[in-house]
């Protein structure tokens, strides 16, 4: 359980479950953890990359984020230029989730002005699911961190995408953030081979039941989404994510 706590706790400080997982797979080869301990960490970093997405949905929809991240950013730099320790660390960390805010404010803007949706070309059905699921893993190993999750949020707080839709690409994007394990694992030795595959099993195989029972899911989340009043149902969208 520790391992899994201080995988979770890392991811969320560094926002990145793949440098999470990276760092773990060095370690194994290192023979600094064990392999056991390796899977609880794998498994923490999973919960931990939620935890952007999460800010995302509470404060970057229900605010103007247009008006506090601008001074986020600048404080956070401002601490990170003159001060030491851990002020410098947290100067940085504010100025990151600036930069975050700011441009989630403008894939908010840009996104508004799209008026395709995916229905219009057939995006429903369980073929269209793997397809989704398929463009969630491209995102995900493109850019490598929780920015795949929070881009989808905001697509289906613009409307681009339904949440049947999304939920399928969050499926996806859980699976791809397995694909840096598989390289990092070509011609290393066994203990690391090891470690990367139990982080593609895991993947993989919490993707494809989130695939086979995303009827079932997408129930039960938008009866969260009824619950908490969110007519787009980010909040439960943040939720099946979560879980994947």
């Amino acid at each position: 359980m520790s391992a899994v706590v201080s995988g979770a706790l890392f991811t969320v400080l560094i926002q990145s479950s793949t440098a999470t997982t990276l760092t773990i797979i060095g370690f194994v080869s290192a023979g600094l953890v064990t392999f056991a301990q390796s899977v609880g960490v794998i498994i923490g970093a999973t919960f931990g990359t939620t935890s952007t997405p999460w800010l995302v949905a509470i404060f970057g929809f229900r605010l103007r984020i247009s008006a506090f991240a601008p001074p986020m950013l600048g404080i956070g730099a401002f601490l990170w230029i003159i001060a030491k320790g851990k002020t410098r660390s947290a100067g940085a960390i504010l100025a990151g989730f600036g930069l975050l805010f700011i441009g989630i404010d403008y894939l908010q803007t840009g996104m508004e002005g799209i008026s395709w949706n995916l229905d219009a070309i057939g995006g429903s059905g369980f073929g269209w699911q793997w397809i989704l699921a398929g463009v969630g893993i491209l995102m995900s190993v493109v850019m490598q961190s929780s920015s795949a999750a929070a881009a989808t949020l905001v697509t289906v707080h613009a409307g681009s995408l339904t949440f049947e839709q999304a939920c399928a690409m969050i499926v996806g994007q859980s699976v791809g953030t397995a694909a840096t394990s598989a390289l990092v694992a070509i011609g290393a030795g066994l203990a690391v081979r090891r470690a990367a595959m139990a982080h593609i099993v895991y993947n993989v195989s919490v993707g494809i039941i989130g695939i086979v029972l995303l009827a079932p899911i997408v129930a039960v989340a938008r009866w969260v989404s009824a619950q908490f009043d969110e007519p787009n149902g980010v909040l439960a969208l943040d939720s099946v994510q979560q879980h994947f």
